[in-house]
């Protein structure tokens, strides 16, 4: 419930009121926030997920990893590429946040569902573009994020089918 919110804070605070002032694109990014925000909660709500420390390792690992990035790495390579506040951008706007909830999907139990995925896949391509487009280089992160996270839950939900497959037979 708490990524539900989150996704629609940045929806309103971030896309809505602060960023379409700059990019009118970033009324379409509200909306998706938005929607991502309301998924996040329905999905809570309808599963239950909680983090799970018997995940498998390799999950543990990049869940970690994608977690520690997004909350203490992301900006502390924006501040080493010199940017300072208010102009590096921390845990609460879009990217920083997208690396966490991608690590933190990787944590939950049971697996969250593939439409899940879906925007915050998008952003991820929004962000790896103004990593090159805007020099924010520590976007670049947002692609290693995006392929590592997609291939662990995807390995995830082969083997959880496979087993299913063989409970049944």
């Amino acid at each position: 419930m708490g990524l539900g919110l989150l996704w629609a804070w940045m929806g309103v605070v971030y896309h809505l009121i602060f960023f379409r002032q700059i990019n009118p694109a970033a009324a379409l990014f509200g909306i998706a926030f938005l929607l991502q925000g309301v998924l996040f909660a329905v999905g809570a709500l309808k599963r239950s997920p909680q983090p799970d420390v018997k995940v498998k390792a390799a999950d543990r690992w990049v869940g970690g990893a994608l977690l520690a990035y997004g909350l203490a790495l992301y900006p502390l390579l924006g501040w080493a590429l010199g940017r300072r506040y208010p102009a590096n951008p921390t845990f609460g706007l879009p990217c920083p946040t997208t690396l966490a909830t991608l690590g933190l999907l990787l944590w939950l139990r049971p697996r969250p569902p593939s439409w899940l995925l879906v925007i915050p896949l998008l952003w991820v391509a929004v962000g790896t573009n103004a990593a090159f487009t805007l020099g924010m280089h520590e976007d670049l992160g947002l692609l290693i994020a995006g392929i590592a996270a997609t291939a662990r839950l995807w390995h995830r939900s082969r083997h959880e089918s496979s087993i299913a497959s063989a409970a049944a037979s």
